[in-house]
């Protein structure tokens, strides 16, 4: 399994900088004032806001008990809230409304459909023709979910196996990540290297066997 940090995938810094701090995640008068038009009070601001900080940041909603406490921090300062307005928000409604609000203001789609899935799973078989690591393969995911403004997904682990038929060229849409773990989303079809080596090697065989072999 790929690690994180080897791969694309936008995730939090370990150490944050106070210039990262202050050019990330400083909300813009016109971002603050959007907020105030849905929210009714401090505390539905400052969760609003963080969302679409991090959104911009990470191209995903990360839940808020992940946001690091110096992102926090610095939202509600920018606000001139006070420092213990803690962060959260107790209705999921209320939550998955400010995500659809937030995706429609930067003009994201949300992951999920068959239009979504299509789209990753493309990515990555034309991805495996080239290439056999795996996280080759995420990265090249992840760069067409991006550039068609889908937002990406949010947690998997490990590979499982939707069918048992025997691996080909056509099937290899079958190996996809598990939802188990916040690390990384859900980001399909991610075939083995070995498979995909196995595969090319098949092929280039095949190129060159005599014309009678086939008949």
């Amino acid at each position: 399994m790929a690690s994180i940090e080897r791969t694309a995938y936008p995730h939090f810094s370990r150490v944050f900088t106070a210039r990262e701090i202050q050019d990330a995640y400083t909300p813009t008068p016109e971002e603050i004032l959007l907020a105030r038009l849905h929210v009714r009070n401090n505390a539905s601001l400052l969760a609003f806001l963080v969302l679409l900080k991090c959104f911009q940041r990470l191209q995903y909603f990360s839940p808020l008990p992940d946001v690091p406490a110096p992102v926090v921090d610095h939202v509600r300062s920018c606000l001139h809230l006070p420092p213990d307005l803690p962060l959260g928000c107790d209705q999921p409604k209320t939550l998955y409304r400010y995500h659809a609000i937030i995706r429609e203001h930067l003009d994201v789609k949300a992951y999920k459909g068959k239009e979504a899935r299509h789209t990753a799973v493309s990515a990555v078989y034309q991805a495996a023709e080239v290439m056999d690591q795996q996280t080759d393969l995420i990265n090249a995911t992840i760069d067409e979910l991006v550039r068609q403004k889908y937002e990406l997904p949010a947690s998997t682990v490990g590979f499982q196996r939707l069918h048992s038929k025997r691996d080909t060229p056509e099937s290899i849409g079958n190996r996809v990540l598990c939802t188990q773990c916040p690390i990384f989303a859900l980001i399909p079809a991610l075939p083995d290297a070995s498979l995909q080596r196995r595969i090319r090697r098949q092929k280039t065989s095949a190129q060159f066997l005599p014309p009678f072999f086939f008949y």
